[in-house]
């Protein structure tokens, strides 16, 4: 039976392939993800011919991130660069057990000729990071270490209130993330996921997905 069918049963009846690794395509590079609870991270396993020069090897760190019983992943990846080393930001999606998933976020610019951060891109593949599913991974010989039961995340719904146009929705908690959307003054039935930070709180409408400020959310629970 193709591996790719027997991942698919796998998923389909609750059971993850390989004690929660799998192997994925991502830009060239073949990548190794590794669940451990709400943890997740995920590494070079085979990287692209080239990468070599900014220091990508078997092992590296891609993304580390936490994932919530809704399937919402969030966490930090990293361009690489020859002159600045590792350069950290923040990624956010819906991760897909056993199939293919993408995580979005602000990719940094540097300024030529020094590592200052000069600007903030949502295209490209530094800001849509996409994971293409191979299939259940062989073991590597690490040795994931359970975490503690975490609750259920899900919240709302909220309704948008106390402004008179639309709100904007941010790819990160705070007004120096750019903006990736907007949601209606008064729209209702927004979705929470119970993550919140410094007064911004992480929300979905539909295919909109985003932060938005907490003083404009009422209702939830």
């Amino acid at each position: 039976m193709p591996m790719l069918v027997i991942a698919a049963l796998l998923t389909l009846f609750g059971v993850m392939p390989a004690a929660g690794q799998a192997l994925y395509d991502h830009n060239g590079s073949q990548m190794r993800l590794v669940e451990d609870g709400t943890t997740l991270r995920i590494f070079y396993e085979q990287p692209r011919p080239g990468i070599a020069a900014v220091g990508v090897r078997p092992g590296t760190l891609l993304f580390e991130g936490t994932l919530d019983d809704n399937l919402y992943l969030e966490g930090m990846t990293r361009i690489f660069s020859a002159r600045c080393g590792e350069v950290d930001y923040y990624v956010y999606g819906r991760y897909v057990r056993g199939g293919s998933f993408t995580l979005n976020g602000a990719a940094p610019v540097l300024e030529q000729g020094n590592c200052r951060i000069v600007d903030n891109v949502y295209e490209g593949d530094n800001a849509n990071l996409v994971f293409a599913y191979r299939g259940p991974a062989p073991s590597s010989g690490l040795r994931p270490r359970p975490s503690a039961p975490k609750p259920a995340s899900g919240f709302g719904p909220f309704c948008v209130t106390g402004i008179s146009s639309s709100l904007n929705l941010r790819a990160g908690p705070g007004t120096e993330f750019s903006v990736v959307g907007a949601l209606p003054a008064n729209q209702c039935d927004i979705a929470g996921y119970n993550r919140c930070d410094g007064g911004w709180c992480f929300v979905a409408s539909g295919a909109q997905l985003g932060w938005v400020s907490g003083q404009f959310l009422a209702g939830g629970r």
